[in-house]
């Protein structure tokens, strides 16, 4: 049994499926990192760790930004090394993912592009943006880059 229509709700926005070249927004790259010779990270685990010295943090304003995705590399061929982005949540005081853990096994310094994801509604103008690197306990690779990518 159905029951009678409820009251109608704001409009949602608007989306394209193809969209025409003048309103696909240009892509912003964010470096954070950028350390040919490599940053080592110790101490790695399924917990995830920070680069040293919280060198992978960065204060972005992703307010106008619909999507990001991460590009980095690392220096160990075929090692299940994990990145992934999460920022600050201010209100709650709690750090959130805001990219998927990605990482595959690949061949020393080959570039790893995580998916785009969109980005979480209401950020604030000043949101602090953090690099976590997950992978085997024993296990020091070195990032030689990493680069945040918006739309």
């Amino acid at each position: 049994m159905v029951g009678p229509i409820g009251p109608s709700g704001p409009r949602g926005d608007l989306a394209y499926l193809r969209p025409p070249p003048g309103l696909v927004a240009p892509l912003i790259a964010y470096p954070i990192v950028f350390y040919p010779s490599g940053i080592e990270v110790q101490e790695l685990g399924p917990t995830g760790i920070e680069l040293p010295n919280s060198l992978g943090r960065r204060i972005m304003d992703l307010t106008r930004i619909q999507a990001v995705r991460v590009q980095w590399a690392h220096n160990l061929a075929n090692q299940p090394i994990t990145l992934q982005l999460q920022y600050h949540d201010q209100q709650f005081n709690v750090w959130l993912p805001l990219t998927g853990v990605s990482g595959t096994l690949v061949p020393a310094f080959q570039t790893q592009a995580s998916e785009w994801v969109a980005t979480p509604r209401f950020l604030a103008t000043a949101v602090t943006v953090r690099a976590m690197v997950f992978g085997p306990i024993g296990v020091t690779p070195k990032i030689t880059y990493i680069t945040m990518d918006g739309q």
